[in-house]
């Protein structure tokens, strides 16, 4: 069973982010709801994307998109309800396997300690970083945690370490680096239900085949896999930010991206 959590977390969020409580959190509080997991996002990552799950979770269309009720049977074994959960953040380096960096950040209301209490009964590998527990899978090397915070993070341990390493040093977070200091503030942190930015490093920007597979591991990873297909029709970017929405049975997207073969930026609607 301890196995069977993590399997169904990676499997939904392909690898996330940490689940950590320090002993001045009480017994009884509750995950925070402050600010947004975007700004815990660590510096190595060139794609992330946000789903306002206050939005979305009342929303069947976007529930069929998010295979929400799978996520939800997954977020039950860690003593979780779906309706607890306010905001998902995924986010991808270059190397999206395993061993690379890819995972989630989980906010919400659910009680921290319920979780921690459900981890520490089950038989993961506990290992320490920075202070902070990991609750590790041996089976798929992905490990769980709790931030000082509240936040729930599943994922690689490179991607939960480089998590505590921002919630430590926020001077090295996602937010603060180019382009994404602009394309975060504009996609990723309204209200919008759905939102993604990528931006890739200059020496990967001539490989194309990279764009497309971090593209693809991060859809894949938040259930967003059908929209690989914006890739397709606008080419392979050095920087790219979008938003989904809602609008009757549509779903409008506010597009911007800079392309690799001219410097400015070309809005794309």
């Amino acid at each position: 069973m301890n196995n069977l959590i993590t399997h169904k977390l990676t499997f939904l969020l392909r690898l996330s982010v940490c689940l950590l409580v320090v002993a001045c959190i009480p017994s009884f509080a509750i995950a925070q709801r402050v600010g947004s997991g975007i700004a815990l996002v660590p510096q190595g990552a060139v794609a992330v994307a946000r789903v306002n799950w206050n939005l979305v979770r009342n929303d069947a269309q976007f529930r069929s998109m998010l295979n929400a009720n799978q996520l939800d049977r997954a977020l039950n074994d860690l003593n979780i309800n779906g309706s607890q959960i306010s905001e998902i953040v995924i986010f991808s380096g270059i190397n999206s396997t395993p061993t690379g960096l890819i995972g989630g950040i989980f906010a919400g209301s659910y009680d921290v300690a319920e979780v921690k209490a459900t981890l520490e009964s089950r038989s993961f590998r506990k290992d320490n970083y920075r202070g902070r527990v990991l609750y590790c899978s041996d089976a798929d090397g992905s490990c769980t945690s709790l931030l000082r915070s509240g936040r729930l993070l599943v994922g690689s341990r490179q991607a939960i370490e480089g998590v505590i390493d921002v919630e430590a040093n926020p001077r090295s977070a996602l937010t603060l680096r180019k382009p994404f200091t602009t394309i975060l503030r504009k996609f990723v942190l309204g209200r919008q239900p759905i939102s993604f930015a990528m931006a890739l490093p200059l020496e990967y920007q001539m490989v194309g085949e990279v764009a497309v597979k971090v593209v693809a591991a991060l859809f894949n990873f938040s259930g967003l896999g059908p929209l690989g297909f914006l890739i397709d029709k606008i080419g392979l970017p050095q920087a790219i930010g979008f938003a989904i929405t809602r609008n009757g049975d549509s779903f409008p997207v506010d597009l911007i991206a800079r392309m690799k073969d001219e410097q400015s930026a070309a809005l794309i609607s």
